[in-house]
């Protein structure tokens, strides 16, 4: 099971872009020399973009805000319910409970 991806990027996204339409549930972390890329790729919803010239500097700040990340997506749950995706943090539950065919979850 993969929890994370670099990819250096030298000429264009595809490859973020290809990662992204296979609906991977990873964070990816871009890596170029190419600064201008960083506005081409916000709209795929990178967790981090490094420029290589930094990459000694910032990779264990990225990998530790993706640590944190890591940590507190792992403490949650995601609901659907009527259509509708919920997200709800271990913490906020009081309690569980089912009634007949239905779970009632009560939070904070």
């Amino acid at each position: 099971m993969r929890c994370l991806r670099f990819i250096c990027i030298e000429d264009d996204t595809r490859f973020a872009e290809i990662l992204k339409t296979k609906d991977f549930k990873i964070p990816i972390i871009l890596i170029s020399n190419y600064d201008d890329y960083i506005f081409q790729t916000v709209h795929l919803q990178i967790f981090d973009f490094i420029i290589k010239s930094r990459l000694n500097e910032e990779i264990i700040e990225t990998l530790d805000h993706l640590q944190d990340y890591l940590e507190y997506k792992s403490q949650s749950i995601f609901i659907e319910y009527n259509g509708s995706a919920y997200h709800i943090s271990i913490n906020d539950i009081l309690y569980i409970e089912t009634l007949s065919h239905h779970t009632i979850i009560h939070c904070k």
